[in-house]
């Protein structure tokens, strides 16, 4: 740690004047000073700041930053760091808001139109996340008031019948896809190839060759 420099001032000590230096806290402001004279002069800076270390201060590298024995000791307290676990957290963590007796009535309303039976379970077309999407709502609400006073989600035939239809629909078009990125990528091949770029040099030469023939073959017998 690097010695700090004090400034030395005269004060009433005992009967007489005596050379003091003087610390500052720099958070509660509080003003402490330490003998400062020797028999024969002024005691050197590196003493007087183990004078005031001894007796609890904090020096720091600037002098609002030193502390005083007092708030030492709090800011050991303060900076003590709780570790976060998952029983804190969750303890920390404001409660979910829950619905107020209109917003369930309201729910309740709704799935009263949209809820069938235990057996069948939801209305074509409707599910938690959709009655809670239709109203602004919270999932979790529609789900403790369904299970609460209608029932289980339970199986809604539409939506299997959909399931069913997507995965037949994946399983044969995903063959077909695969292999429409084959020629794809071969295609991609074929027109990178210098040769693409010739083509229309050689289908201009071939012409000229063929009309050559064509005078060649009059002139013959």
């Amino acid at each position: 740690m690097s010695v700090r420099h004090f400034d030395i001032k005269r004060q009433a000590y005992g009967d007489g004047l005596r050379p003091m230096a003087q610390m500052i806290c720099g958070e509660c402001g509080l003003v402490a000073t330490i003998n400062a004279a020797s028999p024969a002069s002024i005691i050197p800076d590196q003493l007087i700041q183990k004078k005031f270390i001894a007796i609890g201060w904090r020096i720091g590298n600037r002098a609002k930053d030193d502390m005083c024995p007092a708030c030492v000791e709090a800011s050991k307290t303060e900076r003590k760091v709780i570790p976060m676990t998952k029983n804190n957290v969750s303890a920390l963590a404001p409660a979910p808001r829950q619905p107020t007796r209109d917003e369930q009535r309201i729910v309740f309303e709704k799935l009263n139109d949209v809820y069938v039976n235990e057996n069948t379970g939801y209305s074509p077309g409707w599910s938690d996340q959709k009655v809670a999407t239709d109203l602004g709502v919270a999932r979790k609400w529609i789900e403790d008031i369904r299970t609460q006073f209608f029932g289980p989600v339970g199986t809604n035939p539409e939506m299997v019948e959909f399931l069913k239809d997507y995965d037949e629909v994946i399983a044969a078009a995903r063959p077909a896809l695969d292999d429409a990125r084959k020629l794809r990528d071969e295609l991609d091949r074929m027109v990178a190839s210098p040769i693409w770029n010739d083509i229309p040099k050689i289908a201009d030469r071939m012409t000229r060759l063929e009309r050559v023939a064509d005078q060649l073959r009059k002139l013959l017998p």
